[in-house]
């Protein structure tokens, strides 16, 4: 296997193990995530200094893949974490349809009362676009990836 298909596929993994890594620890952890510019490692109590390095690590790998593979992802990544109640998703995604934001990607989930979603959109965030989610009823927190601007 070549470096470049080595890298993607290491990448995949780093990103593709929160979701699973969350259903099969015990309910007592206490997950945390570190948000970078393209990235969200999620980690439980007493692991920060190796989510750190994670997050670091997947930050090079990025720098270093990216030209490889002629690739940079044009997405913006949002997080909502909410109360799972009816109508909350499509409060979230007629709040970014009326602003003509495209959902490049979305992932769900939720524990119990909590849910979270997951947004990759086509453009960056702004200040009012963070104010609006944060208005949704039932939300709990509203995160960006990146600085809105």
């Amino acid at each position: 296997m070549n470096t470049p298909a080595r890298l993607a596929l290491a990448l995949l993994i780093l990103t593709a193990l929160p979701l699973r890594a969350a259903s099969e620890y015990p309910p007592s952890y206490r997950w945390r995530t570190i948000a970078t510019a393209h990235f969200f490692i999620h980690y439980h109590q007493g692991e920060e200094e190796l989510a750190r390095r994670a997050a670091a690590i997947a930050e090079q790998v990025h720098v270093r893949i990216t030209p490889l593979m002629e690739y940079e992802p044009g997405s913006h990544r949002l997080m909502h974490i909410h109360h799972n109640v009816p109508g909350i998703l499509r409060a979230i995604n007629d709040i970014l349809a009326n602003r003509g934001i495209n959902i490049e990607r979305q992932v769900l989930d939720t524990r119990g009362n909590v849910g979270y979603a997951i947004y990759d959109i086509n453009r960056p965030c702004d200040a009012d676009l963070m104010r609006q989610l944060r208005a949704v009823p039932q939300t709990i927190r509203v995160r960006s990836a990146a600085e809105c601007k």
